[in-house]
């Protein structure tokens, strides 16, 4: 059994914590607490919002108590266990394992309304970082293939090795992450120098391979590309230990499926996207338009076809939102979605 901490910042009151008295391998750390003895904070004042929600998961990286860590969101539902990760032989090569994002592209000159700004990766913004980093005058085609070639092959250079190639806005799923922090020192000082301040992306999400790149320590994407729980779904991934014939999925960000769900076995879906392996020469596409229920990009299956979902999969989502439903704390969350339906009034009747 390997050890769990959880990380929070004054949000998990001593009694819930009692709760979990009876698993002596499942520990609390309030960041919020601790500050004082933590000089992450130094930098952190009046920021304790901030802690509580995305950057609560860098800062605990910086001080996870593990030399080997797997950092996930609580919304996770593993389709596996979580440690046969550390043998994927990408991670024994470079002691770090990164997720994939959706592919959603953008042209460069779009500039998105105010309030939906700080979902996207700024391209701009993130190249003169690295450029400043590094030292490094201009990142051209020489040095955009390096970069991307180096580290599992990162999607997030194509633009800048062929211009006619659309950017991404989006490169990292940060919804679980592998590092042996004993092999990243400097990457955990980058994410520790940039974390007060950072603001490229969607929270947290893009910090980690940023950091990882200005520190030039080696680190691996995932094989393949971003998988989809249905078409308009879930993001999904697959198991990144074995090849496109043998993999299965691994892992869903369940988001809509957990933080919304009013009964259990909802939005369950019968098709899932096969793997598709990440190559220098692919071909990119970008998803289609926001599916209302889900919030998630459509036409997956268009572009990656699409297999029947294994019951097992199914299974395991219905346990999961059944140990939530039965959670007494539970409440709906309006999260990115519809909210629960309205209660039928019984028609009155005339006598």
């Amino acid at each position: 059994m390997i050890p769990v901490t959880i990380f929070h910042c004054n949000e998990i009151t001593l009694k819930s914590q009692i709760r979990f008295s009876a698993y002596p391998f499942i520990y609390f750390f309030d960041l919020c607490e601790n500050k004082i003895k933590m000089d992450i904070f130094d930098s952190f004042q009046n920021q304790t919002a901030r802690l509580a929600g995305f950057f609560c998961k860098p800062a605990a990286l910086i001080h996870s108590p593990y030399q080997e860590t797997i950092m996930t969101d609580i919304d996770i539902i593993w389709l596996n266990k979580p440690d046969y990760l550390f043998d994927f032989v990408g991670y024994q090569k470079t002691g770090s394992l990164f997720f994939r994002d959706r592919l959603i592209s953008s042209p460069i000159s779009f500039v998105p309304e105010p309030i939906y700004a700080h979902i996207r990766i700024n391209i701009n913004n993130t190249i003169k970082l690295i450029q400043t980093e590094l030292n490094i005058s201009n990142i051209d085609n020489n040095i955009a293939t390096q970069l991307a070639n180096e580290n599992g092959y990162s999607l997030f250079w194509n633009h800048r090795k062929n211009p006619n190639e659309l950017p991404l806005i989006h490169i990292q799923d940060s919804s679980v992450l592998l590092l042996d922090k004993s092999r990243h020192l400097k990457t955990l000082e980058v994410i520790h120098r940039l974390l007060p301040t950072f603001k490229i992306g969607y929270g947290d999400k893009e910090i980690y391979w940023i950091a990882a790149t200005i520190a030039r320590e080696e680190f691996t994407w995932e094989p393949y590309l971003f998988a989809s729980y249905g078409d308009c779904g879930a993001l999904m991934h697959y198991d990144p230990r074995y090849d496109i014939q043998r993999t299965t999925p691994y892992f869903i960000n369940a988001e809509y499926l957990l933080e919304c769900v009013f009964r259990a076995g909802q939005d369950l879906s019968k098709k899932i996207t096969a793997p598709v392996k990440v190559t220098e020469n692919m071909k990119l596409f970008s998803l289609g338009n926001t599916d209302p229920v889900t919030k998630g990009r459509c036409d997956a299956c268009k572009h990656m076809t699409c297999l029947n979902t294994t019951e097992y999969i199914n299974a395991a989502i219905k346990e999961a939102q059944e140990i939530r439903l039965k959670n007494s704390n539970f409440k709906l969350v309006k999260c990115m979605r519809r909210r629960r339906p309205p209660k039928r009034r019984p028609k009155s009747i005339q006598l």
